[in-house]
């Protein structure tokens, strides 16, 4: 009896457009076990949701109320989708092998004509969003994402190992106090979008196909301001022949950048690839950096590389070498 008036509570108290955790563990193929007390569903084995939904959103889980934790269990791979409202942590329990994964399909949200934003492996849409300690592989669309909304990334691996120039499987987008720290991305979109006020700090970037580390905007948003601290940017691919490692499509708003430790090894990128009316206003020091081309030299602001305004394809501050192109 007990436990049946907790499910009608659970199933009472959980708005209209989440789904109870009841639910979850109904339309779930592996085991889930739901802890009142802590407020935590645990992933305790591999398996895959399905839910009877529309619109393509069978494997999404809108995250109820009640549940202010999810947890990956150590070598658990669930494929699914999380979209929350309000404060939630979303932790692996080992980094490896605690894994959230998408579809291996390539196009996923453009073969449903769908809106890729609004598809995301960890959407917040209200209070604050945390993704710890887990690996998350080839999402139906965006990693995480949470416009005006604060998200945290911390010691996670975003990868998207599909191939295909139109996955949509953009890294991070968080409103203004977001974080990122100790994170990999190796994502067939932008990486890190700098639209909001966000810090970065101790993260790998790997320039798969398509990939653009930083992304400044393909619209005008909002002015903002970014700190970045000790990022290294591996690999030689990314999007187009000459990849930028900075780019802004469109837009006439004002970033303003602070970076501290930069390292970049890639024969093919460009620095800068900056359109649009925008002001972007930077600096990097502790910069290691090695690449094909400065790129884009006419753009409102001012961006200074180790301690120079000039336009070089290598920096190495502190350093004895600072080569121009």
């Amino acid at each position: 009896m007990k436990s049946f008036l907790f499910v009608l509570a659970l199933i009472y108290a959980t708005p209209a457009s989440a789904q109870s955790v009841p639910e979850l563990i109904k339309h779930y193929s592996g085991r889930a076990e739901w802890d009142a007390s802590k407020h935590t569903l645990t992933f305790a084995s591999t398996g895959t949701i399905r839910f009877e939904k529309p619109s393509h959103k069978e494997a999404y889980w809108d995250v109820p109320k009640e549940v202010s934790r999810i947890v990956i269990g150590r070598d658990v791979r669930v494929t699914g989708a999380f979209h929350t409202r309000f404060d939630c942590t979303i932790a692996g329990e080992d980094r490896k092998t605690s894994v959230v994964f998408g579809t291996p399909e390539q196009r996923w949200a453009d073969n449903r004509g769908v809106k890729p934003f609004e598809y995301c492996q960890f959407q917040n849409r209200g209070g604050v969003l945390t993704v710890s300690n887990l690996t998350a592989i080839n999402p139906f669309a965006y990693f995480i994402r949470g416009w005006g909304k604060v998200c945290h990334a911390k010691g996670c691996t975003f990868i998207d190992n599909r191939g295909g120039w139109a996955n949509h499987s953009d890294g991070f987008a968080g409103g203004h106090g977001s974080t990122i720290d100790g994170c990999h991305f190796a994502t067939g979109d932008d990486a890190i979008k700098l639209y909001f006020d966000i810090t970065v700090t101790n993260t790998t970037i790997e320039m798969i196909q398509n990939c653009v580390p930083f992304q400044f905007g393909w619209g005008t948003y909002q002015n903002s301001k970014s700190e970045i601290s000790n990022v290294v940017i591996t690999g030689t691919r990314g999007r187009s022949k000459t990849p930028p490692i900075f780019q802004w499509k469109e837009g006439s708003d004002r970033k303003t950048v602070r970076i501290d430790g930069l390292k970049i090894d890639n024969p093919n990128a460009r620095l800068f690839d900056l359109n649009g009316k925008g002001r972007l206003d930077l600096e990097i020091t502790g910069a290691d950096i090695a690449v094909k081309d400065y790129g884009t030299a006419q753009f409102d602001g001012r961006r200074v590389i180790c301690g120079t305004q000039e336009r070089l394809n290598r920096y190495r501050c502190g350093g004895d070498a600072k080569s121009g192109n």
